[in-house]
């Protein structure tokens, strides 16, 4: 099986990098403040999803797979590839390349 090796020295399998990386992309594009949350998790696992009265940013993040509907975990491999793509913070987050730059 094919892995890439994140900038942290972590690997993951190919595919599971490719789909999770298009799929964050997406999310940042289409549900900026799930992104946004979804980052902030990442970084501190205690983070407290946005529940307002436009919606809860949780729900886009289960719909695609990115956190588990029972307990809002993020799996280890997401966690990764996530904070391994991410600059800033806020809505200055921008998404950068995550591959330790021997594989590029």
């Amino acid at each position: 099986m094919t892995t890439v090796t994140l900038k942290d020295g972590y690997e993951v399998l190919k595919a599971s990098f490719e789909i999770t990386r298009m799929t964050i992309q997406n999310l940042q594009d289409t549900h900026l403040e799930a992104f946004i949350d979804l980052v902030e998790k990442c970084r501190n696992p205690n983070f407290i999803f946005s529940r307002t009265e436009q919606g809860d940013s949780s729900i886009p993040l289960m719909e695609r797979f990115l956190i588990t509907k029972k307990n809002e975990i993020i799996n280890e491999d997401v966690r990764r590839i996530v904070l391994n793509s991410i600059e800033g913070s806020g809505r200055t987050i921008q998404l950068v390349n995550p591959i330790k730059a021997t594989q590029m």
